[in-house]
């Protein structure tokens, strides 16, 4: 019996004049189909990790694609608003990292020629990774403003650190190039996976303990108020309410007063207790995710600082309503005896 599992792998005429005619016609006319991938994880990209990305790349090529034209370009954005734009792989290699800004962005292109076996005519692939910390508010303005809605419909993605575009002839090759973006961002430094078990726990509840922060607090308070009211009424001997005699009255309304006044004062005094801690635990500390250049060493240490007191707050703010709310049970033990 003839073999013909060879068949699976043949394409048509049809096709391939159709896919020679899509090559031609981007190459002058249009543009390719794309795929984006973005990847939302908090990371620390170091000049090594770059290295090791283009590596992957480059090898994916060399490995499995005859060379019919290959470049890459390297865009470099500063947090001063400075661009560096580098022709050749080569001469990113070459650079020297003597800025003192903190990098906001780094842009790697890489346009590749294949020339797939099925087809006569090379297909042109083009990979592009977006390594940020964000887009920044008047970008986002500028976009509104000029009317580019399909920017705009982009901005989710651009939010993220790390977001992957392929315009491709070849969906396959396009596929297994996003992969191998994927799997290097995945084994990328996590920021958030540093950050204390605890912390994560009250970011995730914050609303909550705000809540009991403030509604607790007040409950006890009211609690204690009302328990030391029973005590006077009591401490006058009567058996009904008719019995207080009107030497007693003003006394009680200005415990009832005394009990309102002390809730009103302890709900506003916790209250603010409570935002200040919501804000600490709901504040997303802007991630810097390089560390390349003095200026990133220097900014992801103050970063660090300002996480760092807002733990402080937190310690400091919970500690301070404990402390009333365990005086204010002790209070009421007493009273209650």
């Amino acid at each position: 019996m003839t073999n013909k599992d060879f068949e699976l792998m043949e394409i048509d005429e049809l096709e391939k004049l159709t896919k020679a005619y899509q090559s031609m016609y981007y190459a002058v006319n249009a543009k390719p189909d794309c795929k984006s991938k973005a990847f939302t994880k908090n990371v620390i990209i170091e000049l090594s990790d770059v290295y090791d990305l283009n590596r992957r790349i480059v090898d994916k090529f060399k490995t499995h694609y005859t060379d019919a034209g290959f470049k890459i370009t390297v865009t470099i954005h500063f947090k001063n608003r400075k661009t560096i734009s580098l022709d050749s792989w080569n001469t990113f290699e070459n650079y020297k990292w003597t800025e003192i800004e903190a990098i906001n962005a780094i842009t790697i292109k890489w346009d590749y020629n294949a020339q797939l076996p099925q087809y006569q005519l090379p297909q042109r692939h083009s990979l592009l990774v977006k390594m940020s910390d964000g887009i920044r508010p008047e970008e986002m303005i500028n976009l509104v403003i000029s009317g580019k809605l399909e920017e705009v419909e982009e901005l989710d993605r651009d939010i993220c650190p790390i977001v992957a575009r392929v315009d491709f002839i070849d969906a396959i090759l396009a596929d297994e190039l996003l992969y191998i973006v994927s799997q290097w961002a995945e084994g990328l430094r996590d920021i958030t996976a540093e950050e204390n078990r605890l912390i994560k726990s009250l970011k995730k509840n914050k609303r909550k303990i705000c809540y009991i922060i403030n509604y607790v607090t007040l409950f006890i308070t009211l609690f204690c108020g009302i328990t030391y009211l029973k005590n006077y009424i009591s401490s006058i001997g009567v058996a009904t309410l008719g019995e207080i005699p009107i030497s007693c009255i003003e006394p009680m309304l200005n415990i009832i007063f005394a009990i309102i006044v002390s809730g009103f004062v302890a709900y506003s005094i916790f209250y603010v207790l409570a935002n200040i801690i919501f804000r600490a635990l709901a504040e997303e500390v802007d991630t810097h995710i390089f560390a390349i250049t003095k200026g990133d060493k220097q900014q992801n240490e103050l970063l660090k600082r300002r996480k760092n007191k807002n733990v402080i707050k937190i310690i400091i703010n919970g500690i301070l309503a404990l402390i009333y709310n365990i005086g204010c049970g002790i209070l009421t033990n007493v009273l209650s005896k």
